[in-house]
């Protein structure tokens, strides 16, 4: 249900950005479709490494949380509200995660967390107005995501050994917020678009299942993306 929900406000904000009329025709913004890859992080009080002795399996330890690559695609509209600024909602599908290093009893091996997200951001952008073809502007606001698929793999020697379902330790709702800069390029019939941005989760990701004990670990994802408009 939530995938199906999700992929009819993709397909719903994409057609909008493409139907015709009076206010595109006088060139009140443009839509499209990114693409882009990230470095997917954590932080938080609860993402450092820790290690202990199992009196049956032996020493155990675990390294602190770290980045892992990514992607993420998906499709914007930018309303224009005049020359400097404009509103941009964006519905992306996006995955994050980590990576710790695991020995246990001298045998060194990988965890590795992979989370896909659909993401909604809504940002507020400012443009800097040029007589060039290139425009550039910043942008923040918030976004709001929703958890599509968690899973978590075990490799030894970089051969994945097995994968699990974690569903039951991550919330199904992850909210942020998004900041960076982009350049919009005209190309003549289109707008070749880039931006850099950086969005970092502001509650934890992780469910314990015991109210008595809190961890906190948020996600951090800088990303690098591109993409093609067409003006309206």
């Amino acid at each position: 249900m939530r995938i199906g929900t999700c992929l009819g406000v993709l397909i719903l904000l994409f057609g909008l950005s493409l139907v015709p009329g009076t206010a595109f025709a006088e060139g009140r913004g443009s839509g499209g479709v990114k693409i882009g890859i990230s470095a997917a992080g954590q932080y938080g009080a609860d993402t450092g490494g820790f290690a202990y002795v199992d009196e049956e399996i032996g020493e155990i330890r675990v390294s602190d949380m770290e980045s892992t690559t990514g992607f993420m695609f998906g499709v914007f509209v930018q309303y224009k509200i005049n020359n400097v600024i404009s509103l941009q909602p964006e519905v992306f599908f996006t995955r994050k995660g980590t990576v710790q290093q695991i020995e246990i009893a001298g045998i060194s091996a990988e965890t590795r967390w992979r989370l896909d997200y659909v993401e909604a951001p809504i940002l507020l952008r400012l443009s800097l107005p040029t007589k060039l073809s290139v425009v550039p502007s910043i942008f923040g606001g918030p976004a709001l995501a929703i958890a599509i698929s968690s899973r978590q793999g075990i490799g030894i020697h970089e051969t994945w050994e097995y994968e699990i379902n974690i569903e039951e330790i991550v919330q199904d709702n992850d909210f942020g917020v998004v900041v960076g800069g982009a350049l919009n390029i005209d190309v003549g019939p289109a707008l070749v678009v880039v931006d850099g941005r950086y969005s970092f989760g502001l509650v934890s990701w992780y469910i314990t299942g015991d109210e008595d004990i809190d961890v906190e670990i948020k996600h951090r994802v800088g990303s690098i993306m591109v993409g093609v408009a067409s003006p309206f």
